[in-house]
């Protein structure tokens, strides 16, 4: 084997030769080989419906419900116990939603459908609603990619490797799962994209100060009894009123769109943080340090920065209004 080929992995890559035997590379292609067996086979069974329920309720009233794939040959699946599959059509439907924000994850964006799959606890909830009485997923566009791998007979050839699109690429020179270069390309393209925008955006902390100031505010102009749920409405409705925060916590001075001319300065190093003071970037020079302060397109392309629903690690609040 070449050094050229063993080299030749990465996003949109797929090794042209099999790795030594006993090598990290070939410890790691078993690896991914046996995790796309079992993601393609639990997605099989799931989307033919070869699956069997029990549930049952905790103390906890937690729903619980046990998988078991008696009838499903093809391959050994382990049984899986579901937290929270909802009966009442009113809760699933609620209960989909809420899996439609996680379907949203980079992740998934760049493994495609057996990056679903691979969430298996969500991937077999989302089956139990599929073939029950919703007849949906919850998401109209994974229906269409479902229903597309249904016709197909679960034609690996039409089905995303779900690591060609990673950073690691498909490890395995016989893959027969769908690669093409050019899609990978587009859907990476599309993440950082967003990454670019949210880090040009008030983070969710930094929004979250306003938001409650917003709440105080709008409570005492109501000094009646008001609906909380009602409050929280009316607030996400208002149009976005601030473009930058001083990004130091204890400050958090805010350059608003009402102001033409900005009040903040940006750090001359990275160029996407902002500051009102001098003093001010000298309190939080320990914490944007660690962020690190790095130039955005350092930040964007660095993955281990970035959570799953695409926001900067360590930014977000969760809070009432998120």
């Amino acid at each position: 084997m070449t050094s050229s080929a063993l080299t030749k992995t990465g996003r949109g890559m797929r090794l042209s030769e099999f790795p030594p035997p006993n090598t990290n590379l070939y410890r790691l292609m078993h690896t991914q080989i046996h995790t796309a067996s079992l993601c393609y086979h639990f997605m099989r069974a799931g989307l033919m419906g070869r699956f069997e329920v029990e549930t049952s309720r905790e103390e906890s009233l937690e729903n619980l419900s046990q998988f078991s794939f008696p009838e499903y040959h093809e391959y050994p699946l382990p049984a899986r116990t579901v937290r929270n599959a909802k009966s009442g059509e009113e809760e699933a439907t609620k209960h989909l939603q809420s899996i439609a924000v996680s379907l949203e994850s980079w992740q998934i964006r760049e493994m495609g459908p057996m990056g679903v799959v691979q969430e298996v606890d969500m991937f077999l909830t989302m089956m139990l609603y599929f073939h029950g009485k919703l007849k949906t997923t919850g998401s109209e566009s994974w229906d269409n990619i479902f229903g597309m791998v249904q016709r197909s007979r679960y034609d690996k050839r039409i089905i995303p490797c779900m690591f060609f699109g990673s950073a690691q690429g498909c490890l395995n020179p016989a893959c027969g799962y769908m690669h093409k270069p050019a899609v990978v390309s587009s859907i990476r393209r599309d993440i950082l994209d967003d990454r670019r925008k949210t880090l040009n955006k008030p983070t969710g902390k930094q929004l979250a100060k306003e938001k409650m100031e917003l709440w105080i505010e709008y409570v005492e102009q109501h000094p009646e009894k008001v609906d909380a749920k009602d409050v929280e409405k009316r607030i996400k409705r208002l149009p976005p009123s601030s473009r930058k925060y001083c990004a130091n916590p204890q400050c958090s001075i805010v350059w608003s769109f009402k102001d033409p001319i900005p009040n903040l300065e940006m750090c001359g190093r990275c160029l996407w943080t902002f500051y009102c003071s001098r003093k001010c970037q000298k309190i939080d020079w320990p914490r944007h340090k660690a962020e690190p302060c790095a130039p955005a397109d350092e930040i964007i392309e660095n993955d281990a920065l970035w959570a799953p629903n695409g926001k900067r690690k360590g930014t977000e609040l969760d809070i009432i209004f998120e």
